[in-house]
């Protein structure tokens, strides 16, 4: 099991870098135990907040992640890649490169 500091284990860290800008401090969650400084404390801090927020989660990347956009990019890649097929329907990803394969277009 990890080891864990409390809220008021962290402020008093930081105040006592407020009080001791030079100092150091042994943080116990690394391996092997690490000596920050300040700067290197801080920014060990705000990599700690981002992973308890984010639980080490992928970034989402909208639409893409969605199966249906999948689906479709796959079956109009599908149609695309057929030579001579005229299309009725694009993404709109897709349109503005393909607009010549477009039913509307082609008549």
């Amino acid at each position: 099991m990890a080891f864990q500091y409390s809220i008021r284990q962290l402020k008093q860290v930081k105040q006592w870098f407020k009080d001791n800008p030079k100092g150091t401090v042994k943080v116990h969650d690394v391996f092997p135990f690490q000596v920050f400084n300040r700067d290197q404390w801080h920014s060990w801090l705000r990599s700690c907040l981002m992973q308890k927020i984010n639980r080490h989660e992928k970034q989402s990347r909208g639409r893409k992640d969605n199966h249906y956009y999948y689906f479709e990019m796959l079956r109009a890649a599908r149609q695309i890649n057929q030579p001579r097929l005229i299309i009725d329907w694009l993404p709109s990803d897709l349109k503005k490169r393909f607009t010549y394969r477009l039913r509307e277009n082609c008549l």
